[in-house]
């Protein structure tokens, strides 16, 4: 049974490491967004929001910097 649990607990390591090893990798994707302007990311809310069937606070749901930035886009509303 010992022999087992070792087992299972390496498959789970393993698992472990394979998943941070994808959060690493989008979170090297999502990065760059970190750096644009916040009037360029309002310019893209508003572009995203114009032919949508969604309500335009979709967006805020991203991350709190993208939820200011979508309440001050008068343009959203």
């Amino acid at each position: 049974e010992i022999v087992w649990i070792q087992l299972l607990m390496d498959d789970l390591q393993s698992q472990l490491e394979e998943k941070q090893g994808e959060i690493w990798t989008l979170k090297g994707m999502i990065s760059p967004l970190k750096h644009f302007p916040n009037e360029i990311i309002s310019r893209v809310f508003e572009e995203y929001a114009a032919g949508l069937a969604y309500p335009p606070w979709i967006v805020g749901h991203i991350c709190s910097r993208w939820r200011g930035i979508a309440l001050a886009t008068p343009n959203l509303w």
